[in-house]
């Protein structure tokens, strides 16, 4: 229930946004799946800091899927279409 909820409560989850990915075979959310070739532009190889990236496809919600910042809400105006928004 979202009334019980503290404004850090709301921040952590809204930041949750800006790391990982959804997957069709998953949540349905999306269309990627995790089968490889599946995925955008940014979760195709995996991620792309590791060589041998054993993760790859779904849907990122930024495009560095990796990294825990405010990409999510700074670049939804960007309207990029290989992210959620």
């Amino acid at each position: 229930k979202y009334d019980s909820m503290s404004d850090e409560d709301i921040v952590a989850l809204s930041g949750a946004h800006t790391v990982g990915r959804a997957f069709a075979d998953r949540s349905g959310t999306v269309a990627e799946g995790s089968a490889t070739g599946q995925g955008t532009a940014y979760t195709k190889r995996g991620a792309a800091e590791g060589q041998k990236s054993l993760s790859s496809g779904g849907r990122s919600w930024t495009k560095n899927w990796i990294v825990f910042d405010n990409s999510y809400f700074t670049d939804m105006g960007k309207n990029d279409p290989e992210v959620i928004y």
